[in-house]
């Protein structure tokens, strides 16, 4: 123990021997050296600005109106406006809000492959913009289809929701984008 005692004092006089033998800042720096580093943190700046503005610019290709259609890597999906849902609900998950709401989704293949859609990979943000549950009706089923290359399909998205008012978004992101931005639908609340 005491050897090691001894080597760490050896190693905190030698560091503090090579800080003090260092040459001294003096926090002053002349006109050019200032310049250049301004002009470069101009350039950054405006870097940052053109990054910023394309990525809301593709951002802006992913967002839509309901009932207006996007494509999101070959498959153009279509969503409804909200409507009042009034079957039955699942006993065994009854709504925590006010009242469900459904959505009409169409989804269009236009790949040469053959895709997996579902409701899970749908989410409906309300005006406080929190995420607002899922519905169960239990006589109707939510989207979720595998459709073929060329293929169409049709399904209904259910949410359980408070009564509000303002626009509400359904975010829809493809399970194999990995990250990528989502595609938005707004529209009023219901």
């Amino acid at each position: 123990m005491t050897i090691f005692l001894k080597i760490l004092g050896i190693s905190l006089l030698a560091v503090g021997f090579l800080i003090g033998c260092s040459p001294e800042e003096t926090g002053e720096q002349d006109d050019t050296e200032q310049e250049v580093e301004n002009t470069e943190d101009v350039q950054d700046d405006q870097e940052n600005d053109e990054e910023n503005n394309q990525e809301k610019e593709q951002q802006g290709n992913n967002v839509a109106q309901a009932g207006e259609p996007l494509d999101i890597n070959g498959v153009k999906v279509t969503v409804s406006e909200a409507q009042l849902f009034e079957g039955e609900i699942n006993q065994f998950e009854p709504l925590e809000e006010d009242h469900a709401v459904f959505f009409d989704v169409t989804i269009d293949n236009t790949t040469d492959e053959q895709v997996f859609i579902s409701d899970m990979d749908f989410k409906l943000y309300g005006v406080d913009e929190f995420e607002l549950g899922r519905a169960l009706p239990s006589d109707e089923m939510a989207l979720s289809a595998e459709v073929n290359a060329g293929k169409k399909a049709r399904g209904k998205l259910f949410f359980d929701v408070p009564q509000q008012d303002g626009n509400w978004e359904i975010h829809y992101e493809d399970i194999a984008s990995f990250g990528g931005d989502p595609a938005i639908w707004e529209m009023s609340a219901k």
